[in-house]
């Protein structure tokens, strides 16, 4: 649910920002960026092709803040936002590459729940293309990953995932048990 409130607040924090606190510009940016991912004028086409051009240029710009502060954590916050304030048909192409990322900067910090939420987006790419061989593989090291960790919420995604593939492969009485899980 778009806030417009919370859209304004972060736009005037991000208008208030001096250029001596980059980690902070990156994260603002990258957090109005998903705020305004919630907006959605489908009827104003003039507004969401503005709205599109500027979380593209929010998420361009932590991305950029983030790569030059040289700091892991907020250039994993880019990167995810740009991956999500993004997301569309027109983005395609860009998913992998940035889903990659966030799994090589997971791996550097050492934080699983990290290398999980790039994992997904990866395993998002194979889905997307029919790859579901290795969807599959990549679910299996998730679901472990996820157990291990005790992280409910990726344990679900993978449950997701795998019904994703069951209901891709034709087995819909399978994918339907997943569901019921």
């Amino acid at each position: 649910v778009h806030d417009p409130d919370q859209a304004d607040l972060l736009d005037a924090a991000l208008r208030g920002l001096g250029d001596d606190e980059p980690h902070l510009r990156a994260q603002v940016q990258a957090s109005l960026a998903i705020s305004l991912y919630w907006e959605s004028p489908v009827a104003d086409t003039q507004r969401r092709r503005e709205l599109v051009r500027l979380r593209d240029e929010l998420t361009a710009a932590a991305l950029s803040t983030a790569e030059a502060a040289d700091d892991a954590r907020t250039l994993a916050v880019a990167l995810r936002a740009r991956l999500y304030a993004n997301w569309g048909p027109d983005t395609e192409r860009d998913r992998l590459p940035l889903a990659l990322r966030i799994i090589d900067v997971a791996n550097r910090l050492g934080d699983e729940r990290l290398g999980l939420e790039g994992r997904i987006w990866r395993i998002s790419d194979h889905l997307t293309h029919g790859r579901l061989v290795e969807a599959s593989a990549e679910l299996d090291h998730f679901e472990a990953t996820a157990t291990r960790i005790r992280d409910r919420y990726q344990q679900w995604s993978a449950l997701r995932g795998r019904a994703n593939i069951a209901f891709m492969r034709g087995d819909l009485t399978g994918a339907q048990q997943i569901g019921r899980e």
